[in-house]
């Protein structure tokens, strides 16, 4: 009897290594198939991910912006100018379609809404359909003013003979003239041969530009104004000097740059003719100076071009 119950405990306690072995054992395989389950779905997701991106119905490909200010006269004493002094940036989007399919990349519908304005400590900002032939200069247009939602009309595009129907130079000049002894000069960049060169239209006669419409391949950009009234009734007391209409004046009138910095953000939609609904979202930084180079708005006028791609998304 006494050697018996030394047997028991041995018994005992090898069966209670071997439970707690097997339990191990079972929770290191649950554990390594949990792992390979994650390692598939992540291997997954990334491939789903990799195959939408390079089946990307619409994407927007390119951004062109143009900044300058100007100013409307309210009235000129012989003493001084009356001002309202602007800021403005001419915005360009080119969209691409990017499916093989051709009913995908073809529009039926697009209009932009969701329009916010962010960071600006000074300012009423505001955000404009933009004539195209009217790019780089100031053109405040209540019509075009963008209140809740822009919807284009989708034109089908003709086809033509594209070489003689580039634009070349169409709004690259500079336009001098003299009112009220004021010297007003309106300029318009190298962005606008970048623009022309960049947009191939095919059949320039068929849209109306100073409407919101827009080719059913997207062949055409969209043009859009930012404008940020920054002083009212500002008074200009050195009638000696001439009043330059561009980014000179927020010099001119002590406009810290950091204090009209901010960001513009929106919606674009798009559903195409097989009733598929796409959605992108663009946020733009308004640029007014290149640390870099060292280019600035004060200057006279400051450009960027944005190549950084945004995607569409399938809107529910």
């Amino acid at each position: 009897m006494k050697n018996s119950s030394p047997k028991k405990s041995k018994k005992i306690l090898k069966f209670i290594v071997f439970m707690l072995l097997v339990i191990l054992l079972s929770v290191l395989i649950k554990i390594n198939y949990t792992d390979a389950q994650r390692k598939v779905a992540l291997e997954n997701t990334i491939a789903d991910m990799a195959s939408l991106n390079s089946k990307q119905t619409f994407s927007i490909d390119k951004i062109y912006l143009y900044s300058s200010a100007n100013a409307t006269n309210n009235e000129t004493k012989k003493s001084m100018w009356n001002l309202n002094v602007y800021q403005f940036t001419d915005i360009a989007l080119y969209i691409s379609g990017n499916a093989n399919n051709k009913g995908q990349n073809t529009i039926k519908e697009l209009y932009i809404d969701n329009v916010k304005f962010d960071s600006l400590n000074v300012g009423t900002p505001n955000l404009h359909y933009k004539n195209l032939f009217e790019f780089g200069k100031f053109n405040l247009e209540t019509e075009n003013l963008i209140t809740d939602r822009l919807n284009y009309q989708v034109l089908e595009p003709t086809k033509v003979d594209s070489k003689s129907n580039i634009i070349n130079n169409t709004i690259s000049t500079e336009i001098t003239d003299t009112n009220d002894n004021v010297e007003t000069t309106s300029l318009n960049t190298d962005l606008s041969n970048s623009i022309n060169n960049s947009y191939d239209i095919s059949s320039a006669e068929t849209l109306d530009y100073s409407k919101p419409q827009i080719y059913s391949d997207a062949s055409n950009p969209i043009t859009l104004e930012y404008i940020n009234l920054i002083k009212s009734n500002y008074l200009v007391s050195d009638i000696e000097n001439p009043l330059v209409y561009n980014g000179s004046l927020l010099k001119r009138a002590s406009i810290d740059l950091t204090s009209i910095s901010g960001n513009i953000s929106f919606k674009i939609h798009i559903k195409n003719i097989l009733g598929e609904n796409y959605v992108a979202t663009v946020k733009i930084a308004i640029p007014l100076k290149d640390d870099v180079s060292g280019s600035i708005i004060y200057d006279g006028s400051f450009t960027k071009e944005i190549t950084t791609k945004t995607n569409f998304s399938i809107e529910k």
